[in-house]
C-alpha cells in the first residue's frame, strides 16, 4: 500500500536538495579555482546536467522511493488537455516580461551599490548550440525542477489549502535559486506554474510552462549574441523604467489570458480548503528546522553576494 506525502517529508527533501547544492557549489568553485575561471563555462553542459539530474532530481526521487509514495498521484501524471496548453503557450512571453520586471526591482538597487557579478551562461552562437542549450537549460529543468517544486512541494502543502500551497511553493521556488537577483521573478513564476498544475491537475502544464519560459530566455540570449549584454554594468534609470512599463503591459495581457485559462479548466479544478489561518500556517512553516536551516543558508549566500557587490567599488 502506498503512503501519503507529508509536509515534513517535503521540507526535508527541500533541505536535502539545499545541502547537496551547497556541496556541489563548493566542489564547482574548487574546480574553477584549480582549472581557471573559464573552466566552469567551458564545462557548462555537464555541470548543468549534474545539477539537474543529481542535485535537484536526486533528493526528490530518493524521497519518493523511501516514502513509498504513489508517484502518479503525487506528480499528477494526468492529461491536461490541448486548450490549457495553448493558453500557456500564448502566456509565456508576457509571463517572462513580468518575471523580469519583478527581478529588476531588486537588481536595479543592487546595481547602484556596486558591480553586479556576471551570469556564467555561455551564449549560443549557432542553431546547433541553441538546440543543445534548450535541452540543457529548458528541457532538463522543466522535468527535474518541476518534479521537486510542483510535484513534491506543491502536493504536500496543498493539504493546507490550494491557494496557500501555490504561494508557499512559489516562495520556496524563489529560494530554490539561491540568488537574490533572481528571487521575485521565480516566486511569481512559481505561483503561476503552480496555478497551472492545480487548475489542470497535471504536472505536465508546469513542465510545459517551465520549458517555454527557459526556451524563450535561450532565444533572447541567442538573438543578443555579439551585443554588449551589460553584465556587471550599472543599470540606468531609463532601463529600469522601461522594464517596469513592459512588465505592467505584460501583466495586463497575462491577466486576460489567465481569465481564459480559468474558464476552460473549470471542469478539472478541485479546490482544497485551508485547514488553519495564515498566521498559524506561517508559524508552522517558518519554525520547522529544515526551513530554518535552508533560510539561513540562503541569507548567508546572498549576504556574501552583497558584500562582493559592495567590495567591487574598491577593486
Amino acid at each position: 500500500m502506498k503512503n501519503k506525502i507529508t509536509v515534513t517529508g517535503a521540507n526535508i527533501t527541500f533541505f536535502s536538495f539545499t545541502m547537496v547544492y551547497i556541496m556541489f557549489s563548493i566542489g564547482a568553485a574548487l574546480f574553477g579555482a584549480l582549472f581557471g575561471e573559464n573552466s566552469l563555462i567551458d564545462n557548462f553542459i555537464p555541470v548543468a546536467l549534474i545539477t539537474q539530474f543529481v542535485v535537484v532530481l536526486g533528493p526528490a526521487f530518493i524521497y519518493m522511493l523511501i516514502a513509498n509514495l504513489n508517484i502518479k498521484e503525487v506528480l499528477r501524471l494526468n492529461n491536461p488537455g490541448l486548450a490549457p496548453m495553448v493558453i500557456i503557450l500564448l502566456s509565456v512571453i508576457p509571463a517572462n516580461f513580468v518575471g523580469s520586471a519583478l527581478n529588476m526591482l531588486i537588481v536595479y538597487p543592487l546595481s547602484l551599490i556596486g558591480k553586479l557579478p556576471e551570469q556564467p551562461i555561455p551564449v549560443p552562437q549557432n542553431l546547433l548550440e541553441v538546440v543543445v542549450m534548450i535541452l540543457v537549460i529548458a528541457v532538463s529543468p522543466g522535468i527535474c525542477e518541476e518534479i521537486l517544486n510542483r510535484g513534491i512541494i506543491l502536493k504536500a502543502y496543498e493539504k493546507r489549502g490550494s491557494y496557500k500551497a501555490m504561494v508557499i511553493s512559489g516562495i520556496l521556488f524563489g529560494i530554490f535559486h539561491f540568488d537574490i537577483q533572481n528571487l521575485l521573478g521565480p516566486i511569481f513564476l512559481g505561483i503561476l506554474f503552480s496555478y497551472y498544475v492545480i487548475r489542470t491537475n497535471s504536472i505536465f502544464t508546469g513542465m510545459f510552462a517551465h520549458f517555454l519560459n527557459n526556451t524563450f530566455a535561450v532565444m533572447i540570449l541567442y538573438l543578443s549574441r555579439g551585443e554588449e549584454m551589460g553584465g556587471g554594468s550599472q543599470i540606468t534609470f531609463q532601463q529600469f523604467g522601461l522594464s517596469m512599463l513592459q512588465g505592467m503591459i505584460a501583466f495586463a495581457l497575462l491577466v486576460v489570458l489567465l481569465l481564459i485559462f480559468t474558464k476552460i479548466t473549470d471542469n478539472k479544478y478541485r479546490l482544497v480548503p485551508p485547514i488553519s489561518n495564515s498566521k498559524r500556517d506561517f508559524i508552522s512553516i517558518i519554525s520547522h528546522w529544515p526551513i530554518i536551516v535552508t533560510l539561513c543558508v540562503y541569507i548567508l549566500i546572498n549576504g556574501l553576494l552583497l558584500l562582493t557587490i559592495v567590495a567591487s567599488n574598491f577593486i
